[in-house]
């Protein structure tokens, strides 16, 4: 994921599409913005990924619940020595398999519920303030079938990372985040349109 670089062609593409930028605009930096900000969207575990880690650690859950289970029956019918460092060994596994389904897997599982995208929804956050801190873009949308130069921002560079939002969704997004930073909040893309 590191390794990962933002191509010529893709970033001179993504300039194209957008049209003239403003005056100030810093297209090295935003480069580099957009190279980062793609690498750490690709970082994120993507539902497949946590739900087949799920199962596979509820496997390990059981597994240690087996063991455990058939060393107690062990001590209980005298077969083998009672050991309390293995007991407590043993149910630490148990709890810690446990708390890993629940805690590490369970809540970014639960937080990707329905339409839902945290990952997405950062993405989209971080596009918002390289175009208007780096490239020095006005934030807004306009009524065309393009949505204006911010709307084609946004959408070319979710490309590279096989994301492309419609434009009403962008339009949408655009239109909560200004009124975000008009209150000072934080951003969080509109979850419907997405």
């Amino acid at each position: 994921m590191k390794g990962w670089r933002l191509s010529d062609n893709d970033w001179h593409a993504i300039l194209e599409v957008v049209g003239p930028l403003p005056k100030g605009a810093n297209p090295k930096k935003a480069r580099r913005e957009v190279e980062r900000a793609l690498n750490d969207y690709r970082g994120f575990p993507t539902r497949e990924r946590l739900a087949a880690a799920r199962v596979r650690w509820r496997r390990y859950e059981k597994l240690a619940i087996d063991l455990h289970e058939g060393f107690r029956w062990e001590w209980h019918k005298k077969h083998a020595r009672y050991n309390p460092f293995w007991d407590d060994a043993l149910h630490d596994i148990r709890s810690r398999a446990k708390s890993i389904i629940a805690d590490a897997l369970g809540v970014p599982l639960a937080a990707r519920k329905g339409r839902s995208d945290p990952p997405r929804q950062w993405l989209y956050g971080r596009l918002f303030e390289i175009w208007t801190n780096d490239l020095r873009g006005n934030p807004s949308a306009s009524m065309t079938a393009t949505g204006g130069p911010m709307v084609r921002f946004i959408r070319a560079v979710c490309a590279l990372v096989d994301v492309t939002p419609r434009v009403s969704a962008v339009r949408a997004i655009i239109k909560k985040e200004r009124r975000l930073r008009a209150k000072g909040g934080v951003f969080q893309a509109a979850k419907d349109k997405i």
